[in-house]
């Protein structure tokens, strides 16, 4: 089956409201100071802005997630949302801005296990609906933070280590410990960590700390169901996700689909920027980036077939005919 956009976001939107979460709307634009005091959460730390006619500095939003917090007001103990918005930063391809579709899903509130799991649950039926080669790579940022935590490992180092684990990196890995006074011990957890654990018992021996233990305690969790949920095969753990610590706080992830380089989805825990923004509750989500999917969106290749004829009525009842059977038209006149 061919995919398009319009096709895709119908069936994910579908999907959001089948498990009773309520759609969010909102305005393109924001005082820029939301996202310049925020910008290390943006997928692109470029912000498209303009003077308002009272003079204040005003962006087009180049994210969701973070109007949606800020303008969220709490009514219960947990709020359920979707989106699809548009949001406005540069293209991957030739870095010049465009307006994007971005969809997604927002957990904010009193955040508990189950919808960590709904959450990741609903990410694996949104990849499913755009290829059924996909994979959700699935981290933990309490249980780098609780590593690095017991090696004493902070400021630049801690950001370079980050960086590294992201990319994989062990050669350079050498550099930083060496100048940070790191240990084997933390030199073989780290090796673990970039080469990818393959099971949780891996992980398992390299607990150093409470926080480690809770982020273990919560992976192996989700796990479970995704497991049971016959997700075993689609969610794989990988410490080369990433997220910036400021923000992100618990489980992250990132899905990939088949022919394509980039992530096409992300989403975590982001406790910590709900927090900056002034709220008191917890909050987890994602968002499907559909500028990176449009080399899986079909062309539009098939030309109409033309009609043609001089009486009106007949033309129009051949036009619906092919159309009820499928086929593209366009009407005109007689040649």
């Amino acid at each position: 089956m061919k995919l398009d956009e319009d096709t895709l976001l119908r069936e994910i939107n579908s999907l959001y409201s089948s498990y009773g979460y309520r759609r969010y709307r909102s305005e393109c634009f924001e005082d820029y100071a939301l996202f310049s005091e925020n910008r290390d959460f943006l997928l692109c730390k470029n912000v498209l802005t303009f003077s308002d006619r009272d003079g204040k500095l005003r962006a087009l939003r180049p994210d969701v997630t973070i109007s949606l917090i800020k303008r969220i007001n709490l009514k219960k103990s947990c709020e359920r949302l979707f989106y699809n918005e548009k949001v406005f930063r540069p293209g991957d391809e030739d870095g010049r801005f465009r307006e994007i579709s971005q969809a997604g899903v927002e957990v904010v509130g009193d955040i508990k296990p189950i919808n960590t799991a709904e959450t990741v649950y609903l990410a694996c039926e949104t990849l499913s609906r755009v290829s059924d080669s996909y994979i959700l790579c699935l981290s933990h940022m309490g249980f780098l933070e609780g590593l690095f935590d017991w090696f004493s490992v902070e400021g630049e180092a801690r950001t370079r280590l980050y960086e590294l684990l992201k990319m994989k990196n062990l050669h350079d890995f050498s550099a930083v410990a060496s100048s940070e006074s790191l240990d084997a011990d933390m030199a073989a957890a780290f090796s673990l960590l970039a080469r990818g654990p393959a099971t949780l018992t891996d992980l398992s021996g390299i607990i150093k700390n409470e926080k480690m233990k809770k982020a273990f305690g919560e992976m192996t969790e989700l796990l479970s169901v995704t497991e049971k949920l016959g997700l075993g095969g689609r969610v794989r753990l990988d410490f080369s996700v990433v997220s910036d610590e400021n923000y992100y706080d618990g489980v992250i992830f990132n899905g990939f689909v088949k022919g394509l380089p980039k992530a096409v989805l992300s989403g975590g825990r982001y406790d910590r920027l709900v927090k900056k923004l002034g709220k008191s509750c917890g909050a987890i989500g994602f968002a499907l980036y559909l500028d990176r999917l449009e080399r899986l969106f079909a062309k539009d290749s098939d030309e109409p077939e033309e009609i043609f004829g001089e009486d009106a009525a007949k033309a129009l009842i051949t036009a619906r005919d092919a159309v009820a059977a499928g086929r593209k038209v366009r009407l005109g006149e007689e040649r």
